[in-house]
């Protein structure tokens, strides 16, 4: 429980600290299920990093009003299956 205890500690952090922000992360495909029961969603296919394979997550907020506000509507190097994915499951405010 000390891995889930961190985790959570640290996505606490970030909705405090950075709001506006969307939390994301290369995971080790090894850990994505940890991951996932801790509410992170994995976005496009598997890549390798230092001959690792791994997966771009990411925690979407719960609040659909946080979604709207977040940066990455307007950052034109936010990749657009994230921008898609955030479209398609986030309710409309």
């Amino acid at each position: 429980g000390i891995g889930r205890k961190i985790m959570e500690l640290m996505q606490s952090h970030a909705r405090q600290k950075y709001p506006d922000y969307l939390p994301a992360m290369h995971a080790q495909e090894e850990a994505v299920g940890f991951y996932l029961k801790l509410g992170w969603i994995t976005v496009g296919d598997v890549f390798y990093e230092a001959n690792i394979p791994h997966r771009l997550m990411i925690l979407v907020p719960s609040d659909p009003m946080v979604v709207k506000n977040l940066r990455i509507w307007k950052d034109p190097e936010v990749r657009e299956d994230i921008k898609g994915y955030l479209t398609l499951t986030t309710p409309k405010v």
